[in-house]
């Protein structure tokens, strides 16, 4: 398993903008789709605890990943799993004793992506289209390695394009609302 640390800073956007965005950094070639799967206790203790457990299928690999809040950061333990034991985590559920905790999770909600990635200064900007519960959104996602390096270089690519920031829930959050959980 792998553990690594996510600082990420995040807008949204409308669409126009999105376009505008992929045009000017010259993505249009570079989307990719993927899809995540979100998963929970029946009662939702995870969300509860501010955590998110997922798992994540783009290019015929799946990858199971939990994420866990600390500080102004996000916690990711990662795992690469067979498509057989994705698939049948999907259908069946699983035990998250492999992350050191003793609850049963089921698929609670699915959301597609079209995603672009670029390099950007000292991080990465990821932007964002997606899909669930009948509704489309669009994201732009900055993540660094520091984070006040990276909120300083978020605020700035923010002002140069001309984009408001706006407060966002993580995605996990807008999809379970849209879905009624």
């Amino acid at each position: 398993m792998k553990t690594s640390i996510e600082i990420e800073f995040k807008t949204l956007i409308d669409k126009d903008k999105y376009e505008e965005m992929i045009d000017a950094f010259d993505l249009r070639e570079n989307i990719f789709y993927q899809t995540n799967f979100y998963f929970d206790t029946p009662d939702f203790k995870l969300r509860q605890n501010g955590m998110a457990l997922r798992i994540r299928h783009r290019n015929n690999k799946y990858k199971l990943t939990l994420k866990r809040p600390k500080d102004n950061c996000l916690y990711e333990d990662s795992i690469v799993i067979p498509e057989e034991v994705a698939l049948d985590y999907l259908q069946n559920g699983f035990n998250l004793k492999d992350f050191g905790m003793d609850y049963d999770v089921a698929l609670k909600a699915n959301q597609e992506t079209y995603r672009a990635v670029t390099p950007y200064k000292e991080g990465k900007l990821f932007f964002d289209q997606c899909n669930y519960a009948n509704t489309t959104d669009y994201e732009i996602e900055y993540e660094a390695d520091d984070y006040n390096t990276g909120l300083k270089l978020f605020h700035e690519f923010l002002n140069d394009y001309q984009i408001k920031k706006t407060e966002i829930e993580h995605k996990i959050e807008r999809v379970y609302k849209k879905f009624g959980l």
